[in-house]
């Protein structure tokens, strides 16, 4: 069965106003302003849905390793970069062709993505080494590894001052 991703959302009334059917488990998401693409993780299906922010649509869907679950559009270069758990790697598409371009295997269990497009570094939260992996974002070579607390997910930025904040789940921090 497919998922179903709310996508358009009244903000001023508070309502969805429309759900598009994606792949099995939709997880994160996320948009490409620029483009109007919005690119949805979905988890069990092991596929990035890329949707048309004009129409609505799913035009396609990209094979990515096990386990898709955080995706982020980096806005200096248009990649998507998606963390797939379960393979260990980190995909990364090529929006104009919606294919695979490189798959890294810098992490062990990578959960989150973020990017700072005004430094063009990727960081990648990884869950196994309690660690948060900086990446070039030009080249997409490792740069460092960054000791954060216990299990670290969700990471959030603030892009004016490259300030990263991590959720630790295991030590409450």
């Amino acid at each position: 069965s497919l998922g179903l991703l709310p996508t358009i959302m009244d903000c001023e009334k508070s309502i969805v106003e429309k759900n598009i059917d994606v792949g099995k488990s939709p997880y994160d998401v996320d948009v490409n302003p620029f483009s109007n693409r919005i690119y949805a993780s979905n988890r069990d299906s092991n596929t990035i849905s890329v949707i048309d922010g004009f129409t609505n649509k799913e035009l396609t869907e990209i094979p990515v390793g096990n386990s898709p679950v955080g995706i982020w559009t980096n806005l200096a270069t248009s990649w998507v970069y998606v963390a797939n758990m379960d393979s260990k790697t980190i995909s990364v598409i090529d929006p104009i062709v919606n294919k695979v371009k490189q798959t890294l295997k810098d992490a062990s269990s990578p959960y989150d993505i973020i990017v700072n497009p005004r430094t063009n570094k990727v960081y990648v939260s990884d869950l196994e080494k309690d660690s948060v992996l900086v990446l070039d974002g030009n080249n997409n070579t490792l740069v460092s590894t960054i000791p954060v607390g216990s299990k670290p997910s969700v990471l959030a930025i603030n892009t004016q001052t490259n300030t990263i904040y991590v959720s630790n789940y295991l030590n409450d921090s």
